[in-house]
């Protein structure tokens, strides 16, 4: 059996991210989600064989053609669940070292490319306006440690780049900052969409997804991934400038 191909097709390449029809882009937000996967994270803490890794890199295909954000199901003969997952992440006693180890998605490791073509793109439209990345994680505590790392990161691109972190729920946001970023990198787009006044507001923002596709979409298609991608496109037309991006977990043999 091989893993689904469909949602791939959809996604946006990093050179899509960073192509000229942007507009001016001043102010990203991003789940920090999108860039670790700290639920893998946690599955990796729990298990305990060569064996049980080995599988885990051997579903991870099917894992990273997902359209939902469910971790566990994905790898069904390690057991777990997702709460298991989610009570990892919370246990004090091990939370900070779980999430400082949790495996960095495609996206992230492909950061520097975006500041370029973002650099390239204000460059091109004359303007000398500070970008700044907004980070936000709903999932977990974001260590200190993370934190310097990722500034770090990003200031051996860009030393100009200004870096905020956040640990919030989205739809605790004023409409005032939502409508301030130029881009938006999403993790939960179901949960985005909760504040029914942030839609109207959204008009021709650049959005990202990862994974997930709005409850409407998954209800209808059920069955057909494809047929469930493409009207999650058209759904989001209505709203602002959407593409799907690829949630390849880098691995240690990418490295």
């Amino acid at each position: 059996m091989q893993p689904p191909k469909s949602f791939d097709e959809y996604c946006a390449l990093t050179d899509s991210f960073m192509s000229a029809y942007f507009k001016q882009i001043s102010h990203v937000y991003i789940d920090l989600e999108c860039c670790f996967d700290f639920k893998l994270g946690a599955l990796l803490n729990l298990i305990r064989t060569s064996v049980e890794y080995n599988y885990l890199l051997h579903r991870l295909p099917f894992y990273e053609g997902a359209t939902d954000l469910e971790t566990a199901k994905y790898f069904p003969a390690l057991q777990f669940t997702e709460d298991q997952l989610i009570k990892v992440l919370k246990d004090p006693a091990v939370a900070e070292n779980v999430i400082l180890s949790s495996p960095m998605t495609e996206w992230w490791s492909n950061l520097g490319r975006t500041i370029v073509g973002i650099n390239t793109s204000n460059q091109s439209k004359d303007t000398n306006n500070p970008i700044t990345f907004h980070f936000n994680c709903m999932m977990v505590e974001i260590p200190e440690e993370l934190k310097q790392r990722i500034i770090k990161s990003i200031h051996a691109i860009d030393s100009s780049i200004q870096v905020e972190f956040s640990s919030v729920d989205i739809n605790t946001r004023s409409v005032a900052f939502l409508t301030s970023m130029d881009c938006f990198v999403i993790y939960d787009l179901i949960h985005f969409f909760a504040k029914d006044s942030i839609c109207s507001k959204l008009g021709e923002k650049e959005m990202f997804v990862t994974k997930s596709i709005s409850a409407r979409v998954q209800t209808t298609y059920q069955d057909n991934i494809e047929e469930r991608l493409q009207n999650q496109l058209l759904v989001m037309a209505a709203v602002c400038e959407f593409s799907f991006i690829r949630n390849r977990i880098v691995t240690k043999d990418d490295q």
